[in-house]
């Protein structure tokens, strides 16, 4: 009889346990009552915007439960911000939001229990992204036209800011919002270099300033304009070396050239700029006897370091660079480092910034009455002349060796327009002195 009464004992013991865990697990209270996936689908500097999920246990019909949004600035106390029904699960709260303080916010449940009912905690900082791709449209000694990228939502205008030495900024012009372009008037001194930079305002916040522009008077005024037309290239049988026959026509479009080779103080001051700006391998100059960029040493340039710095120049600027890593002409293919054999397809022909003179380009130029007293590097791959007219020929399509024009020692010192040389681009040595000439399309 007591191991009977011993053996029910256990199996009530076990029924019991066994209901104790079923209701355990189909009791809803422990997991599901909060309200759930509290995000923020809209947020301004006065106004943030909710959405949630109830918890499951509690009638949609209950008349007599509330939801709250409630806010904190430091994650622990909390105030009420807005009060809904509870069948609601959305709300927007107004206030003052700033991009320098994070916010908390929680929904709390109150559904006549003592204890009320809170979803976990978010926080966020208030975004105001700043304007991107600053650049200049175009450029006068008096006025410089400016154009960004409108990335913010709820800004009320922007403001352009300037400085003489990088570093002291202050307001120059303020305008609109939605505004993308603007045209700036000043007497812009040719001596100095001009650093600009533009960011979003509205009534309670700033955002961070957009990348910084570099303008120089200086650096536009050391070229010349072309005036572009026909003339016969290269030489007649037995003027010059076999390599400049046939004599051909070729016209050009119009295009502005440097003055004189460039020199190595602007070439430094490209440079330095250069290596702040992810030109990070771009040498320093080294001056010649004539003060001109000269490429025979190792501290100096080569053929793509020289293409590296145009495109320096042209960003330094303010102005679209010309030369790309691959057939998409944007920021990301922009190129800046390391050795690579462009193609005439990579090169945005179109484009405003600065670049090496196409052989047909030099020699048009130097007919014109450029002088010239060192070797000098062009775009174009050594290769043939064709008999064909041609209108702006860039050379071959590919090659191993760049085009060298310039002084011609063959012809003891006498300088000839046709006269043609050729290295391999990456040589740093080359007839004691080489440099180059900047041109723009125009």
């Amino acid at each position: 009889m007591k191991n009977m009464q011993t053996i029910l004992i256990a199996i009530f013991s076990l029924f019991a346990l066994s209901c104790s865990k079923k209701n355990d697990i189909i009791d809803p209270v422990a997991v599901t009552r909060d309200p759930a996936d509290l995000v923020i689908t809209n947020m301004t500097e006065t106004s943030v915007s909710f959405r949630w999920k109830n918890g499951s246990i509690i009638s949609t019909n209950d008349t007599t439960s509330k939801n709250s949004v409630e806010q904190s600035s430091d994650g622990v106390h909390y105030t009420v911000a807005v009060t809904v029904p509870f069948a609601v699960t959305y709300a927007t709260i107004t206030g003052v939001f700033l991009t320098t303080e994070k916010y908390y916010f929680r929904v709390k449940t109150s559904d006549g229990s003592p204890t009320p009912l809170y979803s976990k905690s978010i926080s966020q900082t208030l975004l105001f992204p700043e304007p991107t791709d600053l650049t200049l449209i175009s450029q006068t000694t008096t006025q410089i036209s400016l154009r960004w990228v409108d990335n913010s939502s709820f800004e009320t205008g922007f403001e352009i800011e300037w400085s003489k030495n990088n570093s002291d900024y202050t307001l120059l012009k303020s305008v609109s919002a939605n505004a993308t372009n603007t045209v700036v008037a000043a007497p812009f001194d040719s001596s100095t270099t001009y650093s600009f930079r533009v960011r979003a305002v509205s009534a309670f916040n700033r955002s961070l300033y957009s990348n910084t522009l570099w303008y120089t008077i200086a650096s536009s005024q050391d070229m010349m304009p072309v005036a572009g037309g026909t003339f016969s290239m290269g030489s007649a049988v037995g003027v010059g070396d076999s390599d400049e026959e046939p004599l051909h026509t070729v016209t050009l479009s119009n295009f502005s050239i440097s003055k004189a080779e460039i020199q190595s103080g602007i070439w430094d001051s490209v440079s330095q700029w250069g290596k702040q700006h992810a030109y990070t391998d771009m040498p320093d100059g080294e001056r010649s006897l004539s003060n001109s960029v000269r490429h025979y040493s190792e501290a100096n340039g080569n053929w793509y370091d020289i293409v590296k710095w145009c495109n320096a120049r042209s960003e330094k600027e303010g102005l679209t660079p010309v030369y790309y890593t691959s057939l998409a002409f944007n920021s990301a293919n922009i190129y800046r480092t390391g050795e690579i054999d462009l193609q005439n397809t990579m090169v945005n022909w179109g484009a405003n910034g600065y670049r090496l003179p196409t052989e047909a380009e030099w020699e048009y130029a130097a007919l014109g009455g450029m002088k010239c007293s060192i070797w000098q590097w062009c775009w174009d791959w050594y290769g043939p002349y064709g008999v064909a007219a041609q209108t702006d020929p860039r050379g071959p399509i590919s090659g191993n060796l760049r085009i060298i024009k310039g002084v011609s020692t063959g012809d003891y010192g006498i300088f000839r327009p046709a006269n043609r040389e050729f290295n391999l681009p990456g040589v740093r040595n080359f007839i004691g002195v080489v440099g180059f000439r900047c041109v723009k399309s125009i």
